[in-house]
């Protein structure tokens, strides 16, 4: 048997012979198949026969449609912000839980938000943020790209942000040793030096 992560009452369990989300008590709940993600956030995908499907906590169908691939956390959650990353085996794309598109464009690859700011995806070969609607973040006054941590507390934006003691988020794509290292950088700018340790760094697999 394998166990994946319980969601409130609910977890993903490998009997065996199939995956299938049961209670905290031992009682199946729904379904058989051959590959789950995790429960979370009101939906899991489930996949059989290499197609996957996105389903609620009662294993309705949300959104009628099948994917080559869904993206998924480090806990194999595939949503959150009402929004999933969906692969037609090309291309991937950002939906809502109703299947309804929401990102401008396609990309290349796609990591799922880890919180209620942005995530992380590929485009011509370069790793950028998105927010919920698919809106590319590359420069509003509050955000910028850089390679490295140095790059950003070095950046003429960071300066003018210390310099006119504006509030600031600063944010940083890094691909190192095989891991693309997402770093967020918030708070209120002062005269005085910032510290480096005030970057909050999460890791995704490349």
């Amino acid at each position: 048997q394998e166990l994946g992560f319980v969601d409130v009452d609910r977890f993903p369990l490998y009997n065996g012979n199939f995956w299938g989300f049961y209670m905290l008590d031992g009682t199946h709940v729904f379904g058989e198949y051959d590959q789950v993600s995790s429960m979370g956030n009101g939906a899991a995908a489930v996949m059989n026969a290499d197609t996957w499907k996105i389903v609620d906590r009662n294993g309705v169908d949300l959104t009628g449609k099948s994917y080559a691939a869904v993206a998924m956390d480090e806990r194999g959650i595939m949503t959150r912000n009402d929004r999933c990353f969906v692969s037609d085996g090309v291309s991937w794309s950002m939906i809502d839980l109703t299947g309804a598109v929401k990102s401008r464009n396609s990309y290349d690859d796609a990591r799922l938000f880890l919180d209620e700011t942005y995530a992380a995806v590929k485009m011509g070969g370069k790793w950028g943020f998105v927010d919920k609607d698919g809106n590319i973040i590359i420069d509003s006054g509050k955000m910028h790209w850089y390679a490295s941590k140095e790059e950003i507390m070095s950046s003429e934006i960071m300066k003018q942000c210390i310099e006119r003691g504006v509030s600031y988020e600063v944010m940083s794509a890094v691909n190192s040793n095989g891991r693309f290292a997402y770093s967020k950088l918030l708070g209120q700018a002062s005269r005085t030096p910032l510290n480096i340790n005030m970057i909050k760094d999460t890791e995704y697999d490349m």
